[in-house]
């Protein structure tokens, strides 16, 4: 069982088990915060990435949309999870005003944009090495690849 903290009276644990709502939901957050078009640039640092990607999240107006996905009630089971749950737990964490709290809901983010960060470093990565191989595969091939994307 994840670690509970106190928000707004309230005790919260991330998401551990999601269900494919849940998944798709998250998705189209993320998605639309702008953060699932982010890549590691060849000659960006990882710190600077991590930075850009906390920055497009607060830009997005997300933040609280997000975490109303990742963070869940203690008292309520992953999978009971619904996109209604997602935006009433964003709205009370808007109102959050004890300097504790923010700074719980400020690591929340933090450890959110760390989980990003990996998820994003892997796909850049397989990306890359997919466009590589494809790359070879055309020259080597008389010039005709298709990927598992069709293209």
């Amino acid at each position: 069982m994840a670690e509970t903290f106190s928000l707004g009276g309230r005790q919260y644990r991330t998401v551990s088990t999601s269900t494919i709502e849940h998944d798709i939901a998250t998705t189209i957050v993320i998605r639309a915060s702008g953060l699932g078009e982010l890549t590691l640039g060849p000659d960006e640092l990882p710190e600077a990435f991590a930075f850009r990607l906390l920055n497009t999240l607060m830009e997005s107006g997300r933040t609280f949309e997000i975490l109303g996905c990742l963070l869940v009630p203690a008292d309520i089971s992953d999978i009971d999870w619904t996109p209604a749950l997602g935006k009433e737990t964003a709205a009370k964490l808007r109102l959050i005003t004890d300097p504790e709290e923010k700074a719980t809901i400020r690591a929340q983010i933090l450890a959110a944009i760390t989980g990003f960060f990996a998820s994003g470093l892997l796909s850049s990565e397989i990306f890359r090495n997919s466009s590589k191989a494809e790359a070879l595969a055309s020259t080597t091939s008389g010039g005709t690849t298709i990927s598992a994307t069709g293209r």
